[in-house]
């Protein structure tokens, strides 16, 4: 036998678990006791594998971020302080192909 509950149904079903006592649960009858209780067992298992499956998304998610932030430490700092030769000798040489001596910016110097 197979029953086409909705997903409302289930839900409903699985709260009367918690609504009766052990006691009126026993005196009910036998296959309504059941549907209840299977019911009550489905919905539990959805929620601990949507807890679960939420709790690894975030766990991943935190992971990557680390790895991102880990990433650019290892690869921002020597970026930035690596220059080419040519950056360098480009630096030293002024526009008229001698070498550009460091000048006092001020209207003075």
């Amino acid at each position: 036998m197979r029953l086409e509950l909705s997903a409302e149904s289930v839900r409903y079903y699985a709260s009367l678990v918690e609504y009766y006592t052990a006691y009126k649960l026993k005196r009910m009858d036998r296959e309504a006791v059941y549907l209840y209780l299977l019911c009550f067992i489905h919905d539990r298992y959805q929620r601990l594998n949507d807890n679960l499956l939420g709790a690894f998304c975030s766990l991943v998610r935190r992971y990557v971020d680390e790895v991102a932030a880990a990433t650019k430490e290892a690869i921002y700092p020597k970026k930035s302080s690596y220059t080419l030769p040519h950056e360098t000798q480009a630096a030293e040489i002024s526009p008229q192909g001698g070498h550009h001596e460091q000048s006092d910016p001020s209207p003075t110097g």
